[in-house]
């Protein structure tokens, strides 16, 4: 009996240990929300890895609540105190692989000893990109260029890098071209969502969504034109746009007509259960965007059981699949009525969801994960 019970804590203390890092509470919605679900999707594995979870928290934001850039005061949080604590939590938990869930997150590899494997997943690099002028018209500043210099190091010294799309992975490739690489697609939990309803007759208010900011990465400026050639066709002649991000540009307000104005309305910090209802009721969701590393928009917006309408970046292309529909192909050619049923027929809107529910699960995602744990 004592040696079965010594087997057993030689086992437990041989066994792998992962520590999940996620992202600070001020890193972002999206980021927030990829944190949140990561945690819950990798703690959903029945394995017998030891899996232990940590993330920053906000500890100088409030100390100092009237501080005027919140940016710096996450930096704290994250370098100066997060920072030597995550060295102790390795050390004290005997941790053998490190998961950091965002690419900004990668200097955190100064604070992990050398023998632990380092995992970081990577979104996207623009802004690597632009701190090193890779991106024209964009303009970074010095501290700005330190920072990303600083990512970049701990980026380049990771044992792995888990883009999050082909797209993403060959940009990494192109920056890192040393640093080995697996595609992990990102997912959407569909066991949090009421199966949509796909009969014709039940078309939902009469609204196109876009979930964006005005952002040089996004391109907000021709997702609101989309909606304005829409507007063209019988049945969206009389939509709304609704908007779920920061308030107007000047530029925006040119492009919506005086005559449109009471058409448009612009929502900011809304709850997930607000977001889900937008989408849910949607004729449909518009996503033209300049630099992407994923296409997060397009699979909800299909879990919800509507088309999107998208464009710009490559990664779109990816992400989409057959029946969404890409701006690009379609504004060579002037819009016919039979464009309105690409966008409202029951059939492509049942096909969209169940392409994502198959490409896009859960356990496909962490089915993935999991192997590369083992992997290592």
């Amino acid at each position: 009996m004592h040696q079965n019970s010594i087997r057993v804590r030689a086992m437990k203390s041989s066994a792998t240990k992962v520590l999940v890092v996620g992202s600070h509470s001020d890193s972002g919605f999206s980021m927030l929300n990829f944190t949140r679900d990561n945690f819950a999707a990798l703690k959903s594995i029945d394995t017998d890895l030891e899996l232990h979870f940590t993330k920053p928290l906000k500890i100088f934001s409030k100390i100092l609540p009237k501080f005027t850039s919140r940016k710096y005061l996450a930096y704290l949080d994250k370098f100066i105190l997060f920072g030597p604590y995550l060295t102790i939590l390795v050390l004290v938990k005997r941790v053998n692989i490190v998961h950091i869930l965002d690419q900004s997150d990668a200097i955190y590899r100064f604070f992990v000893k050398k023998n632990c494997k380092f995992i970081v997943t990577v979104h996207d690099l623009f802004a690597i990109q632009a701190a090193e002028g890779r991106i024209p018209d964009v303009v970074t500043a010095y501290p700005g260029k330190v920072y990303q210099k600083l990512i970049s190091i701990g980026l380049a010294k990771a044992d792995l890098a888990l883009p999050i799309s082909a797209t993403t992975e060959h940009e990494v490739k192109n920056l890192f071209p040393g640093l080995p690489t697996q595609v992990t697609h990102n997912f959407v939990n569909n066991g949090n969502f009421k199966l949509p309803a796909f009969e014709q007759e039940n078309q939902p208010d009469n609204y196109f969504l876009i979930l964006m900011n005005a952002h040089w990465r996004k391109d907000r400026l021709t997702s609101i034109g989309v909606w304005k050639t829409l507007l063209q066709l019988q049945e969206f002649k009389d939509s709304s746009l609704v908007i779920i991000g920061n308030q107007l540009t000047n530029d925006e307000r040119l492009l919506i007509s005086d005559s449109l104005k009471s058409r448009v309305s612009v929502f900011e910090n809304l709850a997930n259960k607000e977001i889900s209802n937008l989408y849910s009721r949607c004729t449909g969701v518009i996503n033209i965007s300049k630099h992407e590393g994923f296409g997060l928009p397009i699979i909800e917006a299909n879990i919800f059981g509507r088309i999107c309408i998208y464009g710009g970046s490559a990664a779109f292309r990816e992400i989409a699949g057959q029946t969404n529909i890409d701006w690009d192909e379609t504004k060579r050619h002037p819009i016919s009525q039979d464009f309105s049923e690409m966008i409202v027929s029951s059939a492509k809107r049942k096909i969209s969801y169940e392409y994502v529910v198959q490409n896009f699960s859960v356990r496909k995602y962490t089915d993935s994960v999991y192997a590369v744990y083992l992997s290592l």
